[in-house]
């Protein structure tokens, strides 16, 4: 059993795919991070159901970038390119996970691309979540990214989550400057959150930097992440730092992938 002030070590990493062409980036930065925690790499590519609601329209075109023509799609057009995506995603999440030594899975969802992931199996510990700006982002090579985040924040409100997304952002540091979010409920409180992160962190010889939100402030979060400027953000679902807010509402909203923390099994 584990004891209040253990952390359970992380078991599955469960990396959210689609149709972005990209996703060999994601892939290749979910089995980095699966490869620090020792955790099993699970891809759950998304068939997003909004693609074939479009596709089942009858005015529903695509224009070829090569030849600028619209072009009539129907369902089933859509469903064999998804075939086509899927296998090639799983192919690449095979052999990246290989090239990392990490075990790995692959499943096949169908839904809305932003939500899916946090209904995924209860017993994925860990979500990486990517958003389409950062695809984008990445693709023009706006931030100069390199392996490894240079700036990691991270949410800490006192809660077993909490304590785990600490544990997560301590082992990816590997040198990056860790922030560390907490709610600015009372300055007791606060200090003892501080002292408690600065514990946690410090045995793993990374020394915080702290950042008092008021709860629910999600503008002043995502004003923190670009003035840092920070390359992942490690979030306790159900943080006091979220108050109360879906965390897909900020997560929609990060130019910068993020680590999604889950309810700690008992």
């Amino acid at each position: 059993m584990t004891m209040p002030d253990e952390v359970a070590a992380v078991q599955r990493l469960l990396v959210a795919l689609d149709t972005a062409r990209d996703s060999r980036d994601v892939i290749e930065l979910a089995a980095e991070y699966a490869a620090r925690l020792n955790a099993e790499l699970m891809g759950l590519f998304v068939e997003d159901t909004a693609l074939l609601t479009l596709a089942a329209l009858p005015c529903a075109r695509e224009v070829r970038l090569a030849s600028a023509r619209a072009k009539r799609i129907s369902v089933p057009t859509v469903e064999r390119q998804l075939r086509v995506r899927e296998s090639a995603t799983r192919s690449a999440l095979e052999a990246v996970a290989r090239m990392r030594k990490v075990s790995w899975s692959f499943q096949v969802t169908r839904g809305r691309a932003t939500s899916v992931p946090l209904e995924a199996a209860p017993e994925i510990d860990l979500i990486m979540v990517t958003a389409a700006s950062w695809r984008l982002v990445r693709r023009v090579g706006v931030y100069g990214w390199r392996p490894g985040p240079s700036r990691i924040l991270v949410t800490f409100d006192g809660s077993a989550e909490g304590r785990r997304a600490l544990e997560v952002a301590g082992q990816l540091a590997d040198g990056a400057a860790v922030s560390v979010l907490v709610p600015a409920i009372g300055p007791r409180i606060r200090q003892r959150l501080m002292r408690q992160a600065g514990t946690i962190l410090g045995a793993r010889g990374v020394r915080p930097r702290f950042r008092k939100i008021k709860p629910g402030n999600l503008s002043r979060v995502i004003q923190v992440v670009g003035d840092n400027p920070a390359a992942l953000c490690v979030i306790a679902c159900g943080s006091k730092v979220l108050g109360g807010r879906p965390v897909e509402e900020l997560t929609s909203r990060l130019r910068v992938p993020a680590i999604l923390v889950r309810p700690v099994r008992a």
